[in-house]
């Protein structure tokens, strides 16, 4: 019997509306200051929910951004000694759409980031390394 621990991910409906969702908060939602979440970021991220899907790793979170960007966060990997996961990976949409790449080992020192080149040719390639990531390729 595999006791291994199990991510409860959700579908890609779930994520996608998740993200949509974000346009919605007001200005001050994290309680202080911050702006919702500008359209770009979330449009930014939308097609890398699907990408994600037909990569075989599906985003766990779809998160704003106090500065107006959004994120979609994946986890994969054991579970570490505090309840997360071991591996981390994020993509994030800066609030004017720019892309960021953060992959994160907690079992190493320090996680990397990688600003994406404009445009939507580079999101499949960052998808595609986030899942490798994650599934251990």
């Amino acid at each position: 019997m595999d006791h291994r621990p199990r991510r409860a991910t959700p579908d890609v409906e779930t994520i996608e509306a998740a993200l949509r969702a974000l346009r919605d908060l007001p200005p001050g939602w994290d309680g202080g200051h911050a702006p919702p979440p500008r359209a770009a970021a979330i449009d930014r991220l939308l097609p890398a929910v699907r990408l994600a899907e037909a990569a075989g790793a599906l985003p766990d979170r779809a998160v704003a951004d106090v500065e107006g960007g959004a994120a979609l966060y994946f986890f994969g990997g054991p579970r570490s000694a505090d309840g997360g996961w071991q591996l981390q990976a994020g993509l994030l949409a800066n609030n004017d759409g720019e892309l960021v790449l953060y992959l994160r080992d907690r079992s190493q020192p320090a996680g990397a980031f990688e600003e994406l080149p404009e445009g939507t040719g580079p999101l499949p390639a960052a998808v595609r390394q986030i899942a490798r990531f994650l599934n251990g390729a």
